[in-house]
């Protein structure tokens, strides 16, 4: 996502001048291009993840179930719109590729610190608790595991292992034990996509807070 972050940024460095010309031109209205540019560059960022995320899914093995395959490919299209808006609202406060990279790390590095893959949930101390909580990456990545471990059986794992190993003999084991409910699997979606239409207004005004001072 970072990546997907920084070229849409660094993108709308290059095109401002493009746009406010064509813009005050009165060639069209704003928002019609915010949406069709935001839906142009999502189309386009999900084909260059999903050829990157695709032969990673089936060359480490995750499961090969039809429905766990397409509910993964939809979580990485929500990351891809979310990353894209929030490009374009950082595109908006750059004018170069220096000030693109020196926004982008310190607004996405504290979420995915504290998303609870880098740091594992219970060991985030108090004062990051509220960035866990309003981490998107946090659902996300929630929503790949649930999706992989749910209803999963684990065949290496015998009860004296787990007696005295603590392996798992199960997926559902495995959630439990990182406080991971997969009945809330259709609320992380929502929150995901409640996140992606939230940021498609902020970078809407950011854009027209970027033409009002152009």
């Amino acid at each position: 996502m970072m990546d997907t972050v920084f070229v849409t940024a660094l993108s709308l460095t290059h095109s401002k001048a493009l746009l406010l010309r064509e813009y005050k031109n009165g060639f069209y209205s704003l928002f019609p291009r915010h949406v069709a540019v935001l839906f142009v560059d999502s189309l386009l960022a999900s084909v260059a993840t999903l050829a990157m995320a695709l032969p990673v899914y089936f060359l480490v093995g995750l499961r090969r179930e039809l429905f766990i395959f397409l509910r993964y490919l939809l979580i990485c299209i929500l990351l891809v719109c979310l990353g894209v808006s929030f490009g374009h609202c950082i595109g908006t406060l750059a004018d170069n590729f220096q000030q693109v990279q020196s926004l982008v790390s310190p607004s996405l590095t504290p979420l995915i610190l504290f998303s609870g893959y880098m740091i594992p949930q219970k060991q985030i101390p108090y004062w990051g608790k509220w960035l866990y909580d309003v981490s998107f990456f946090q659902y996300a990545m929630t929503l790949f595991q649930i999706n992989q471990f749910r209803d999963f059986n684990f065949h290496d794992c015998s009860d004296l292992e787990r007696k005295f190993t603590g392996c798992y003999q199960t997926g559902g084991q495995f959630l439990r034990d990182n406080d991971m409910n997969p009945t809330l699997s259709a609320r992380y979606f929502f929150i995901l996509a409640a996140y992606a239409v939230l940021l498609f207004f902020v970078s809407y005004v950011a854009y027209s807070q970027a033409i009002a001072r152009l």
